[in-house]
């Protein structure tokens, strides 16, 4: 039983030591070209922020791919990141955003 309650309370203390700061009202704009989606995240507040989160995109040809976005961005400045089809020959379709920023 004791190990069972060290147990807990090790994982307990693990998550509080993962979780982020306070959510940020900083919102990633999306932009698709052709084969390729750039995701940009200016940070206009005055603290570090951490932005993740998944973007779903589907293409013309039916296909889905979803890839994951992480990135710490320093106060005042700006990110981003290009994403590629698997298909080249393919075009997006649609593009779809579920990025959460925090402080640092």
């Amino acid at each position: 039983m004791k190990w069972l309650i060290a147990l807990l309370f090790s994982v307990s203390l693990a998550e509080a030591f993962d979780r982020p700061g306070d959510i940020v009202n900083v919102r990633p704009r999306i932009w698709n070209f052709s084969n390729q989606v750039q995701v940009e995240i200016w940070n206009t507040t005055d603290t570090d922020i951490e932005c993740r989160g998944t973007i779903s995109i589907q293409s013309e040809r039916g296909g889905y791919q979803s890839e994951y976005y992480w990135e710490t961005i320093y106060r005042g400045m700006s990110r981003s990141r290009t994403f590629w089809l698997r298909d080249f020959n393919d075009r997006v379709r649609f593009v779809n955003e579920f990025i959460n920023c925090y402080e640092r």
